[in-house]
């Protein structure tokens, strides 16, 4: 795996852990359907990333579906606030862009 894969890897894997962490940091109610939504995609977003650097293909693409679920919880669930809605926008933005540009790197040809 090639140093900007990983680097791709790990930056989806810190996206996925801000994503579980952040509805604790914002102070959303525990036991609410909006923190264990951002828990549970978090959480798969740490494994499909950890799945894009072990494998070829286009592993990372599963990432998207999820952000936008992400993004759509965001309305259809709980609203916390202003606070929780931009991380989770921005969140979304960030592992789009990263599973884009984590694809890229894959479909490049190698010297």
């Amino acid at each position: 795996m090639s140093g900007e894969i990983r680097g791709a890897v790990i930056v989806n894997i810190l996206l996925g852990v801000w994503v579980i962490v952040s509805p604790f940091v914002l102070g959303i109610p525990t036991g609410s359907a909006t923190l264990w939504n951002n828990v549970a995609v978090g959480a798969v977003v740490i494994l499909i990333a950890l799945m894009g650097g072990w494998k070829e293909g286009a592993v990372l693409g599963a990432i998207i579906p999820l952000a936008t679920w992400l993004f759509t919880a965001t309305f259809v669930l709980e609203f916390f606030g202003m606070k929780f809605l931009w991380s989770n926008v921005l969140s979304v933005f960030a592992l789009i862009f990263e599973a884009a540009y984590g694809g890229a790197l894959r479909s490049m040809p190698r010297p």
